[in-house]
């Protein structure tokens, strides 16, 4: 399970920042580690990335969680981090106009299509394997959450007298409307029952195979999934950096499967004073992965 902790509450750097400070952007915090299920090894296939520099007087910041799946997961996850990481450095130049949503959504979806269009050339390793993905782009206080996949984005935010958290992406499972609804238009199947047990909702070929059976409806990679309504569009939302956004989480599943969006906004604020926001990612994980177990 993989998380990303970025801090809205810091000072501007002044000048221009060092090349070797590229990969590691002031104020953002992550933390990977392999989650265990019982009488199994490590399962963690978690990979990111954080991209941070200074064009034209803006801050520019862009940092994803790539959960990979099936037996080559890593290597689709490792291949996303890398692919999108190059691909905002090579823009760089340009990033500042990537400022409305219309734009962000054209030029990533765009991307998108091409990163999927190289891995269907290897078949041998994404047939039944791929990677979600939860990224985060932001120019000075302008914000935009790009999802594919299960994965997910919370903001916590600090009102006079309150908390609260404000999600900023929506888990794209099969069983909902309307990706259940595109799934069998495309000729898959949705179900929770296959092999004479109930699980959770999959998307399946309709044609009686149990196969390729994944749990959620945008993905990288997964060339099976991909022909029966499993897409990699991403899902694309933005909000205005105000004064009372005190942060953002992104993380995989294993994440937010057992810690909610309130849960983990609240976590956060309850500890990060005595933690600090260099450890905090590390607790979360420590204590997402001790519910698991």
């Amino acid at each position: 399970m993989g998380i990303i902790f970025d801090s809205f509450k810091k000072k501007k750097g002044k000048g221009k920042k060092k090349e070797e400070d590229i990969y590691r952007p002031k104020g953002v915090y992550l933390w990977s580690k392999d989650g265990l299920k019982k009488d199994m090894e490590q399962t963690g296939q978690d990979s990111y990335n954080t991209v941070g520099f200074e064009v034209d007087n803006s801050i520019i910041r862009f940092f994803g969680v790539y959960d990979g799946h099936g037996e080559k997961g890593k290597i689709a996850s490792e291949f996303l981090a890398n692919d999108l990481t190059q691909f905002i450095i090579s823009n760089k130049s340009q990033l500042k106009k990537w400022n409305t949503k219309e734009i962000v959504t054209k030029k990533f979806t765009d991307h998108y299509k091409k990163i999927q269009k190289q891995m269907l050339k290897k078949r041998e390793i994404y047939e039944f394997s791929g990677s979600c993905a939860i990224s985060v782009f932001i120019i000075d206080k302008i914000l935009f959450v790009l999802n594919v996949g299960d994965s997910r984005a919370v903001i916590g935010s600090k009102g006079f007298d309150t908390k609260f958290a404000i999600q900023m992406s929506t888990d794209h499972k099969p069983s909902n409307q309307d990706e259940h609804e595109r799934i069998i238009k495309m000729g898959g199947e949705v179900s929770n029952f296959k092999d004479n047990q109930y699980g959770p909702y999959r998307v399946y070929k309709n044609n009686g195979d149990s196969v390729p059976g994944l749990a959620v409806s945008r993905t990288f990679g997964d060339l099976v999934g991909h022909e029966c309504g499993v897409v990699e569009t991403p899902q694309i939302s933005f909000k205005n950096i105000d004064s009372q956004d005190e942060f953002i989480i992104i993380g995989s599943d294993g994440v937010f499967d057992v810690m909610n969006s309130v849960e983990i906004v609240g976590y956060v604020f309850e500890r990060i004073d005595e933690d600090g926001k260099d450890r905090i990612t590390e607790e979360i994980v420590e204590e997402c992965r001790t519910r698991w177990e």
